[in-house]
Formats: C-alpha cells, structure tokens, sequence
C-alpha cells in the first residue's frame, strides 16, 4: 500500500465526488480575472498527483517550432525538472506525442539504451515507472502529462483515467483562455448568444414539426440526427433552417433514411 491509497482510505485526500468535481471545476476556471494559463497547468500537475499514485508530474506542451517544452511540474526539485527537460527529446512524453496516444513504462530502467539521458536523470530522481497522457484538441496533440512512480508499478487504472481526464479538459480551457480580461459588455453579448441561439432551435424544431407533422421531440432529434450526420453543429443547422437556406424537408428526409439504415 502506498502513501496516496493511505491517504485516500483515511480521508486526508479523498476521492469523494465533491472533491473531483471541485477538481474539475478549478481546471476550466478560464473567465475569473486573476487566472492566467500558468495557474491552469500548476493545477493540472498538482490535481493529477493529489488524485492518483503518481510520486510527481509533468506537463509539456508543443511548441510553434514542433518539440515538447515544460511548462509546469508537481514540485521544484532539481531532479524532477531534469526528468521532465529530458523527455523533451525521449521517453515517454516524446512518444506519446508522437504518435498521439497514452505511452506507459513499468520500468524505466530496462529503457537504458534507448532513452540513456532519461534513464540516467531518472536514476537520479529515483523514478522507475510513468505515463504518458497527450493534451488534444481537435484530433491535434498540443502537450503532454507525465505521471511518475518511484515503484516500478502498474499505475492504478481509476487514477489514469481521471487524471486523462483533467488534461483533456485542461486542453479544451487552455485553448479558450484569453490574456485580456472578459469584459462586463462582453459577458452580456455572450448571454445574448446563447439566448439568441436558443430561440434559433426551437423555432427550427417548429418548422420541421409542422412542415412533417412531428412532434417537438421527433423535431429535435430529426434536428440533432442531420448535424450529427453532415458534421455540422446543431446551432449552425437551427440557423440555415430559420433563414430559409436549409429546407425542412432535407433535414426530415435525411433523418429518415439514417433511421433506416
């Protein structure tokens, strides 16, 4: 047993439902005016630590000139820093960027030829196993998380998918932060947006309901079904549908031949 399932038995950390959620909610706090991108990524590190069995992590992201470049880490260390640098030419981080997908090692040491400088920085630090996990946006790698064990262990599955799961989010508010401050004007036309957006969808779903007699609901999912077909969002459908660029008959029509298919 180690120190976080300790933790986590005893309640000191705690892996309630509040907590994660609490977790979750901190990550994409991209509006409040005192968070800047550099707070988002040390929460990142120190949420995937606190909630897993890591020892340590690491975050990397890609640079405009395509290599891995750190940007945050679980701790200050000499040693952690000087694992997290090297993998930005081998290791694991380096391979999951590459090919885009979660990389794990249970012993980094039996990598010595392949990966000579992590290994010896790790031997160092004292890491033996990691995990790799791929920030992405659209299909596009734009960084990496690094887990780090001082055991040569298969990480616990639960904290590998949480932890994947608060850098994917972590991607998705990274890419939405801005550098200037939300403004009130801009909070309010945003509301209106969404309002706006809002009336656009079920004056669509009334148009398809009365132009095929269906009900509001089998509008929607008419609605919902030829987005999802053509790659479309539903926004943009309720909108060509209002303004008469879209007929309600090629929505109807399409949903019809999907349902028998």
């Amino acid at each position: 047993m180690n120190r976080h399932t300790e933790q986590r038995e005893d309640g000191a950390t705690g892996m309630s439902s509040q907590k994660v959620a609490q977790a979750f909610v901190s990550l994409v706090d991209t509006l409040d005016d005192t968070i800047d991108s550099s707070v988002l990524m040390n929460r990142l590190v120190s949420h995937s630590v606190t909630f897993t069995d890591a020892d340590a992590a690491g975050l990397l992201m890609v640079s405009a000139r395509g290599g891995l470049r750190p940007m945050a880490v679980s701790d200050e260390s000499d040693e952690l820093l000087a694992v997290v640098q090297q993998q930005t030419s081998e290791g694991p981080a380096t391979e999951s960027w590459l090919t885009g997908e979660p990389v794990r090692v249970l012993d980094l040491m039996s990598y010595a030829q392949e990966w000579p400088g992590l290994t010896a920085a790790n031997r160092r630090a004292g890491f033996r196993s990691a995990c790799a996990h791929p920030l992405r946006v659209r299909h596009q790698t734009v960084g990496v998380l690094v887990l780090l064990r001082k055991d040569a262990e298969p990480f616990d599955e639960d904290g590998l998918y949480l932890a994947g799961a608060f850098a994917d989010v972590t991607a998705v508010a990274l890419m939405q932060w801005r550098s200037e401050p939300l403004r009130a004007h801009d909070i309010v036309t945003r509301t209106q947006s969404l309002i706006s957006a809002k009336a656009a969808l079920e004056t669509a779903k009334g148009m398809l309901a009365a132009h095929a007699d269906l009900s509001v609901a089998e509008a929607g999912e008419a609605l919902t079904g030829y987005a999802r077909d053509h790659g479309l969002r539903l926004g943009t459908v309720a909108r060509e549908l209002v303004s008469r660029t879209l007929r309600p008959e090629t929505v109807v029509g399409s949903d019809a031949a999907s349902a028998q298919e």
